[in-house]
């Protein structure tokens, strides 16, 4: 798996790592998606978040790259 420009990433709830090119680490479980809802509407645009954490991804991602397989049970 190598990194893909954040141009070419999944923008319909694929979950994929990503990396921040602000902060320089890799941010894991990303998906682009809407973040912050009030009596079940969205109150912001869609962006990148990460994980079970509400609210916005934080940084600039340059880069994504797809999850790594699951291990297999033998």
């Amino acid at each position: 798996m190598e990194w893909q420009p954040i141009e070419t990433a999944p923008m319909y709830g694929t979950i994929i790592d990503l990396w921040d090119g602000h902060y320089k680490n890799r941010v894991v479980n990303a998906q682009w998606k809407q973040h912050y809802w009030m009596n079940g509407q969205p109150t912001t645009e869609k962006s990148w978040g990460c994980g079970g954490r509400d609210g916005p991804f934080c940084g600039k991602p340059t880069h994504w790259m797809p999850l790594p397989k699951s291990p297999e049970k033998e």
